[in-house]
């Protein structure tokens, strides 16, 4: 009986014999494959992929598979977005690529990026700095430069040339990115403000320099006794200077009302020329010296400097004090003034001072005076025996301020100093020291002095301690 064959296979007949020669037929069914005949299955350059009764057609990247046999090329450029804004696109077998304008380059050819000119730093040479823009650049020119015809570089402005008349009688001299004004006379030179030649003024001399002034160039130290770096000889001579000069190699100012300092100074100690001066004829005008301007560092130390006509003021804050000498706002020993802390351990610090009571004095309320707690209200004893519990201070600074209070806990004057702290309560009482027969008696141990009979006692003799006795801290 003949059997049939579904599409993508075939059929083979097999005859077997047997032991009694008996013939059987047996019909075999296999897979046809596609990808291995004659003739190409799959069109375009596509991959031929055998299957169970059939195949498969795969295409390359770049090319869309048609009805199942056939690879077409895919036109990347019908999608309106590539390369754009600054290229064009153009399709390639199973690809694209960008033609990117003038001023833009192709990345992975795929899109167009702007080229930044400006990296190279030579495009505007040394007159100019260069500004990278969209698919181009300009130079932004110094003056006295300008954008050449090409509009990629500066050239030199021959302002000569172009501002007819820019010095007047002068003769115009162009140089690279400027230009000068020169007299035929030697002896003279040409003034800007007034657009003329003129005789060299006896204020140049003056001026040309700039070196340091010194306040005072008398004593040891006088070349640390520098005002101002540069500084012109009249900023210095003219206002608070007493010598100028350069490393120690110091010019003396003129002696006030001298003819020298008249010369340099003529209108007086606190003026100087004008940083715009307006001329008549060949006369500088004067304005006054900003001394806080000038000097402003070295005049007003730890104050504020404000300038007044011809001089100047230092203000210094409360607690302090302006030196005229020292230059500089001091602090104001407040504890000179025997009123400042009575009956009281008076203790300066910077721009104030604090006073001290022994207890069981206190403070009053002017916090110049010490007076006893029988004299005031507060603080109320805790228990019939007067004893009083307040804060314990840990720690004292060099200046007497009180720190680290004891946590937790409140004492009374005698617990803090012989067991816990420095000094106590509000006030910042003090504790004696602890080599001090006051700490002996406050605490009630044996005070043992560096002289005399104390100094005899055998040190390994059993001593009768008090209460309070702590090994030495």
């Amino acid at each position: 009986m003949a059997v049939g064959c579904g599409l993508g296979y075939t059929n083979t007949t097999a005859m077997t014999f047997n032991a009694y020669n008996y013939i059987f037929r047996q019909t075999l069914i296999s897979d046809i494959d596609e990808c291995q005949g004659a003739t190409e299955v799959c069109l375009g350059g596509g991959t031929c992929h055998n299957k169970e009764g059939s195949f498969d057609c795969s295409c390359p990247k770049g090319f869309l598979l048609i009805d199942g046999i056939r690879c077409q090329d895919i036109n990347e450029c019908e999608q309106s977005e590539l390369c754009t804004p600054n290229g064009e696109c153009l399709n390639t077998e199973g690809s694209y690529h960008c033609i990117c304008e003038k001023g833009f380059t192709s990345v992975n050819g795929a899109s167009c990026e702007d080229i930044d000119e400006c990296a190279n730093t030579t495009q505007c040479g040394s007159q100019g700095v260069c500004e990278n823009t969209d698919g181009s650049y300009r130079c932004l020119c110094y003056q006295g430069y300008q954008d050449s015809l090409d509009g990629h570089g500066c050239v030199d402005v021959n302002e000569c040339e172009m501002l007819s008349g820019v010095c007047g009688e002068a003769r115009c001299e162009n140089v690279d990115g400027s230009f000068l004004c020169l007299c035929s006379d030697d002896n003279q030179e040409y003034d800007p403000m007034t657009g003329h030649c003129q005789g060299h003024s006896l204020q140049d001399d003056y001026d040309d320099d700039k070196k340091d002034c010194y306040y005072n160039i008398v004593g040891d130290n006088f070349c640390q006794n520098v005002l101002a770096a540069n500084v012109s000889k009249q900023e210095c001579c003219c206002t608070l200077g007493a010598g100028w000069g350069d490393n120690c190699e110091i010019f003396p100012c003129p002696v006030i009302d001298s003819e020298e300092f008249t010369d340099m100074c003529p209108e007086g100690k606190g003026y100087i020329p004008s940083k715009e001066p307006m001329y008549e004829g060949n006369d500088l005008s004067y304005q006054d010296a900003n001394e806080c301007m000038l000097f402003g560092k070295e005049i007003c130390k730890n104050g504020y400097c404000l300038n007044t006509e011809s001089s100047y003021e230092c203000y210094c804050k409360q607690g302090t004090y302006y030196d005229p000498v020292k230059l500089q706002c001091v602090d104001n020993n407040e504890c000179e003034d025997p009123n400042s802390c009575i009956d009281g351990q008076c203790i300066n610090n910077d721009g104030s001072y604090s006073c001290f009571c022994t207890h069981p004095m206190i403070l009053d309320e002017s916090g110049k005076r010490c007076i006893s707690t029988g004299n005031t209200e507060s603080s109320e004893p805790t228990e019939e025996t007067d004893v009083y519990q307040d804060l314990c201070w840990q720690d004292l600074s060099e200046d007497f301020m009180c720190s680290k209070p004891l946590v937790g806990k409140r004492t009374t004057y005698t617990e803090c100093c012989c067991l816990y702290g420095e000094a106590w309560g509000m006030q910042c009482a003090l504790c004696p020291t602890k080599d001090s027969e006051d700490y002996a008696e406050l605490c009630n141990i044996q005070y043992r002095r560096s002289y005399g009979h104390d100094a005899l006692i055998d040190p390994f003799a059993t001593q009768e301690t008090g209460p309070y006795e702590l090994p030495e801290r």
